[in-house]
């Protein structure tokens, strides 16, 4: 990834995470509305992973500078098997609300480049996922 990518993803997840629970939540309702079988994966009380999910995309965000580092935590905490059962034919469905997410919560700050820098970072992390998954 590139400076101006994660310069780009960082700036954009601040706007997105001023309002924390209103993104998780526009982030679960519109997974739902694209794939609602996924609603029976999440076992846990929606309140609590409303905020693992917020967490999680932080925690990602704030290690772009060594994402490729990140793909070791995901096979040592055996990532897919801990969350809630998914699997790479989600992976699509999730970039997809993910996006619609950020989008809606930057309005007309949104643009093509913001876009591009996430579907980048989202590549990254779905190929670390899948080989995890894979080595499984």
């Amino acid at each position: 990834m590139t400076a101006q990518q994660i310069l780009l993803i960082r700036s954009s997840w601040q706007l997105t995470a001023e309002e924390p629970l209103k993104a998780s939540i526009s982030f679960y309702d519109q997974l739902f509305s694209l794939s609602p079988q996924l609603r029976g994966l999440f076992r846990s009380p929606m309140s609590g992973q409303t905020m693992t999910f917020m967490k999680a995309i932080g925690y990602l965000v704030n290690r772009l500078e060594n994402i490729y580092e990140i793909g070791d935590e995901f096979h040592d905490t055996n990532y897919l098997s801990q969350a809630y059962g998914l699997q790479p034919k989600h992976f699509a469905e999730i970039k997809d609300a993910l996006l619609w997410t950020i989008e809606k919560s930057l309005g007309s700050s949104w643009n093509e480049e913001t876009r591009d820098a996430w579907l980048s970072c989202y590549e990254i992390l779905t190929e670390f996922m899948i080989s995890e998954e894979i080595a499984a």
